[in-house]
């Protein structure tokens, strides 16, 4: 399978899915309509130069989510970041709707091997790649829970995918399916040009809207030691 290269930039949110241009009907009006499917994917990649990070998306593995959820390991082997199966055979993570990622000591992140591990979703491209949305990088001899987020960023812009967005300068709103009960929402552009709830339709399936300069958690990260 051939492996796609994503680069992602700390600090800014990644292209995930892009509509089509945008015709305006008759009236002005114009409608986009999305779909994000809700399987999370671990991935593991390094760094390329300065503040962007190539991620071989090659290197994905399914999540389970806890209870009984998915632990994963990286090492690096002659010089190249691997899964670590050995270290993690037979663990799973009791952590509600969380997984574990763990690093051990042979993880060194420095001019060299500037290593990140994060979590993906299913490239709406092509159904064989996964595209990363959030990356850290480990320090050696450390576990992580990870928590991923049914959060979004929805944006309107003339980015192309797997670009970076920029948030603090583009229009955007974030969308929060965490307890929805209709995995469904609704947005429109209010008289300012911002994203908003369209007429509490999202509020009514449960989902939360979150305005233009909230602070959107799409992954929650903990350092639990070695």
């Amino acid at each position: 399978m051939a492996s796609n290269i994503y680069t992602i930039q700390e600090g800014a949110a990644q292209l995930y899915q892009l509509s089509p241009p945008i015709e305006a009907q008759a009236d002005g009006s114009s409608t986009a309509n999305f779909k994000i499917e809700g399987t999370f994917f671990a991935v593991q990649g390094t760094r390329a130069s300065g503040n962007t990070s190539s991620i071989s998306t090659q290197e994905f593995r399914k999540i389970h989510l806890g209870p009984g959820g998915s632990v994963f390991g990286i090492k690096v082997e002659d010089g190249a970041v691997v899964w670590d199966d050995t270290s993690t055979k037979g663990h799973t993570t009791e952590v509600e709707d969380g997984f574990e990622f763990w690093a051990d000591d042979s993880i060194r992140n420095g001019a060299k091997d500037d290593i990140f591990i994060g979590v993906g979703l299913v490239d709406p491209h092509d159904s064989e790649q996964v595209v990363p949305f959030d990356v850290f990088h480990p320090e050696a001899s450390s576990k992580y829970i990870i928590l991923p987020r049914m959060k979004i960023v929805l944006t309107a812009s003339h980015d192309e995918h797997g670009e970076h967005v920029d948030t603090t300068t583009s229009t955007y709103a974030g969308v929060d399916f965490s307890n929805c009960q209709v995995p469904k929402a609704y947005l429109t552009f209010d008289a300012g040009g911002h994203l908003v709830d369209d007429h509490d339709r999202s509020k009514q399936n449960g989902v939360g809207i979150l305005p233009y300069g909230s602070e959107i958690d799409t992954v929650h990260v903990e350092n639990i030691g070695g």
